[in-house]
């Protein structure tokens, strides 16, 4: 039996757009994540295809996609559908 666990993972930034893939709502994912520690101490999960990002700490997160959301400026987050890859995102 599957057990359902909620796992948020940051995708983005020069990694994701110099060779990420497209990651769309309900996909079944495999990424290799780096814990990395934020300057008030908590940590996230941060998608590295080059490994590091300043840390040995990696992780292989597999799933199911739930939600995607749009960080802004700010911290606000806005709900999008999809991900494009690394290609549609840069001109």
């Amino acid at each position: 039996m599957d057990v359902g666990v909620d796992v948020e993972v940051e995708v983005g930034g020069w990694e994701h757009e110099c060779c990420g893939d497209a990651v769309e709502r309900s996909q079944r994912v495999s990424f290799r994540c780096a814990r990395v520690s934020g300057d008030d101490g908590t940590s996230r999960l941060a998608e590295t295809h080059h490994g590091g990002l300043g840390t040995t700490d990696l992780v292989l997160v597999e799933g199911q996609v739930r939600r995607i959301e749009a960080v802004l400026e700010g911290g606000a987050r806005r709900p999008v559908r999809r991900l494009p890859d690394g290609n549609g995102l840069t001109p």
